[in-house]
């Protein structure tokens, strides 16, 4: 379904428009556009779904700087997978430091090297050893779904699991209008709970592939 064939059909499920037309209340189809949006967002920081993985641009480093925003790689950054220092043609995947390894292992906070090992602290990916040239950061993350706007705005969700945003922007309506929301809630928590079901089945088999694949060769 398309963005707009979700607010619509929102909009036909609350009432407020009669079914079949096109909805002509600009106040209320910008309202509606909202709840599908926030929605969305829920889906997203719910789970790591495989849709919302993404290579990101790479970001360049600079001799003594030892921190660089997430916003730099991703707007809509999410979580890391991996991050990867490339200098010249040679790639190495850095380890990530839990907050309890960056108390206990990183003592000499002056020591410049290529980079080994990362950490983040707020809205900032670390480096140690602090680089001591330009190296390229590759970051590979789950990120947040973009927000839909165009009426022929699609994306994953919309093309396979568009009755979630229905259901969960017509729980949003629901409360608008004080109505009970809990049909339209529980609608929206079961299809949430497939999404991530159906994604765990294809993480379980991706995994299963390289097992596959590794022993052949």
């Amino acid at each position: 379904m398309t963005f707009k064939q979700i607010y619509e059909e929102v909009i036909w499920n609350l009432n407020k428009e009669k079914r079949g037309t096109t909805p002509t209340d600009t106040g209320l189809i910008n309202s509606v556009k909202l709840w599908v949006n926030n929605r969305q967002l829920d889906v997203c920081k719910a789970h790591n779904f495989y849709f919302m993985q993404d290579t990101n641009p790479d970001v360049f480093t600079v001799d003594g700087d030892q921190s660089y925003l997430l916003t730099d790689f991703s707007s809509n950054y999410k979580e890391i997978v991996s991050l990867v220092l490339i200098d010249g043609t040679k790639k190495t995947r850095l380890t990530k430091w839990g907050e309890g390894e960056v108390d206990s292992k990183y003592s000499k906070t002056d020591t410049k090297g290529k980079p080994t090992y990362y950490w983040t602290w707020e809205n900032e990916v670390w480096l140690y050893p602090i680089p001591d040239a330009v190296y390229t950061l590759q970051m590979k993350s789950y990120n947040l779904l973009l927000d839909l706007s165009a009426d022929t705005d699609e994306n994953e969700i919309t093309k396979r699991f568009p009755d979630v945003l229905v259901s969960g922007a017509c729980a949003e309506g629901a409360r608008w209008l004080q109505e009970d929301t809990s049909e339209w809630e529980q609608k929206f928590q079961n299809g949430l709970a497939d999404m991530v079901r159906e994604n765990n089945k294809r993480a379980n088999q991706d995994r299963g592939t390289i097992r596959i694949t590794a022993r052949i060769k």
